[in-house]
């Protein structure tokens, strides 16, 4: 599940187990799009504003072309250069509006500035080797690109220090304490795990000066409660879900209004099945 886009109108994308990618909006039914030709069988999906990537099998990667606000959908697949990472195999993306995280199949982190295929003049569309002595099996990055957290083989999860506009790659590594995840994804202001025991969690805290937030936090999920498997936010905390038995959840927001205070989320969220 790819939630990334947080507008009213911005869509969710969805690979089923079978390959098929399926495109879910407020205003239309769920929608399936034509997988790239020729392609071994698509295993992820990264998607932004506007941007979708699809990786197969064997690493070859897809970038969505033709993708606009009218036209989420796009109209047709381009399959990307990989000449500059030759030897790599690709096993996971994590896109934004303007740059890509990858992971290879040695656990090593991979930085590429351009999210489309085509050249561009204002920006260097090189791969970047994210130097690091752990080994990773994800990256989870906002919609901003000021969000970068990891996970590693074990895992620990960690947030990209020191990342800014002139500094998108950021500094170093940080391990957050507290709580192991199999998954991650992140929002605007916040991180959403899986556990290690398939609970859903939340980092909260988060902020420019402390990018790893305060602490964690349990939070109601999907029932059966405990057989999460992957958990996907949009830009404002929107949050959809995939149980171990493919079943695919929406978190359906409560609100409670204070007199004092700004309307705020209550913790009894309900789950709407898919």
């Amino acid at each position: 599940i790819n939630a990334e886009y947080g507008d009213v109108q911005g869509p969710v994308w969805a690979l089923s187990a079978s390959g098929e990618i399926t495109c879910f909006t407020r205003s239309t039914p769920p929608r399936a799009i034509d997988l790239p030709e020729h392609s071994a069988p698509v295993t992820s999906i990264a998607s932004s504003f506007n941007v979708l990537w699809a990786l197969d099998q064997q690493g070859q990667i897809y970038i969505r072309a033709g993708m606009t606000e009218q036209s989420v959908l796009g109209t047709r697949w381009d399959a990307l250069n990989l000449a500059q990472l030759s030897g790599v195999v690709v096993q996971q993306l994590a896109c934004t509006g303007k740059c890509v995280w990858a992971v290879d199949s040695r656990g090593r982190v991979w930085f590429r500035s351009g999210v489309t295929s085509r050249p561009d003049q204002q920006i260097v569309q090189a791969w970047l080797r994210v130097d690091s002595e752990l080994t990773f099996k994800q990256v989870a990055v906002g919609h901003t690109d000021s969000l970068v957290w990891g996970l590693d083989t074990r895992n620990n999860v960690y947030v990209r220090t020191k990342v800014s506009p002139s500094l998108p790659v950021g500094e170093s590594w940080e391990q957050v304490p507290g709580t192991q995840c199999t998954q991650l994804s992140v929002s605007a202001t916040q991180v959403y795990g899986v556990s290690s025991s398939s609970y859903l969690v939340c980092r909260y805290g988060i902020t420019a000066r402390l990018p790893a937030g305060n602490y964690w936090r349990r939070l109601a999920g999907p029932p059966p409660d405990g057989t999460l498997r992957i958990v996907s936010t949009t830009y404002n905390n929107d949050l959809w879900c995939e149980t171990r038995a493919g079943l695919l959840y929406r978190r359906r927001m409560k609100t409670v209004q204070d007199e004092k205070a700004a309307a705020v989320p209550a913790h009894d969220d309900d789950w709407e099945v898919l």
